[in-house]
């Protein structure tokens, strides 16, 4: 009787333990995303990857408060009127920097963020043609739905 009871006493703990390290490996996971995504954008932060990794963060990193101070700052900095860009990217920046420290990546620190990164001229002007291309076509998207209603 007692070898019946330890063995599913030992099989319970082997699940239970199972579960237990299979969620922490989940969370950790899911963390590193956010991290690998805003670092990896960190000079295109209005990119889709990078608005859905920023929306992850109160729900990935519920239990640190220094990274979800840093996202509000962030967000109020977004916020703000006049738009200030060095503003929003410094905080930006500096909520990569605190994510990573969450994260556990403490080498990543705010000189590497902010300093070490590849972006190439040809990136860059393609993102700004791609926006005076958009700007253009919704210009020309107004002009006609003026020419609509003034008929």
């Amino acid at each position: 009787m007692t070898t019946i009871m330890a063995s599913i006493i030992s099989g319970l703990l082997g699940v239970l333990l199972t579960l237990v390290v299979q969620r922490f490996v989940c969370i950790k996971e899911q963390k590193v995303f956010v991290f690998r995504t805003l670092l990896a954008n960190r000079h295109q932060i209005t990119s889709d990857e990078s608005v859905k990794a920023l929306n992850m963060i109160d729900v990935v990193f519920y239990q640190h408060k220094d990274v979800r101070k840093r996202f509000e700052e962030f967000i109020e900095a977004s916020n703000k009127k006049p738009v200030d860009g060095n503003l929003i990217i410094t905080k930006y920046l500096r909520l990569v920097e605190s994510v990573g420290v969450a994260v556990g990546m403490n080498d990543i620190d705010w000189e590497r963020i902010n300093y070490c990164y590849y972006n190439p001229i040809a990136l860059a002007e393609r993102t700004q043609e791609n926006d005076l291309l958009r700007k253009a076509m919704l210009r020309n998207q107004m002009c006609m739905m003026n020419q609509n209603l003034a008929s």
